[in-house]
């Protein structure tokens, strides 16, 4: 089972105009934005368990979004991304997948907003494992 949590700060606002998301909207649009990603978070995952069965444990990425010009039809863009280390518990591959999945990613539409985020995804081959074997 993948799980995740999130810290979002909103940090400075592009130019002087208004954020065009309220900020539980923002977040709701971050988290759409980064759960478009599960399935290949999963085949990560999944990946890792046929190397080490017992993996589990948490990756912890920081992250930034620059906004964007919707007018320019230029879209905000993750910026930044690094794996926390003191926060990821998982295995090394893993994280490094998770990342590579972020490559690329957009906020459609583009917000004026720019911030800062912290996403913490947890791993959980028993869970995983009992899933599987209540849908046979």
């Amino acid at each position: 089972m993948i799980r995740y949590f999130s810290a979002l700060a909103l940090a400075t606002l592009c130019g002087c105009g208004s954020v065009q998301r309220p900020p539980d909207v923002y977040r709701a649009d971050v988290k759409a934005m980064l759960d478009a990603q599960n399935e290949p978070i999963r085949v990560c995952y999944e990946s890792v368990l046929k190397k080490t069965p017992d993996a589990a444990g948490t990756v912890t990425i920081g992250f930034s979004i620059v906004g964007g010009d919707v007018n320019a039809n230029n879209p905000s863009k993750l910026k930044n991304k690094g794996i926390i280390d003191g926060a990821t518990t998982a295995p090394k591959e893993l994280a490094e997948c998770v990342m590579t999945q972020l490559q690329g990613l957009t906020l459609d539409p583009s917000d004026k907003v720019w911030s800062d985020i912290i996403w913490t995804w947890e791993f959980s081959s028993k869970r995983v494992q009992l899933v599987a074997g209540a849908k046979q």
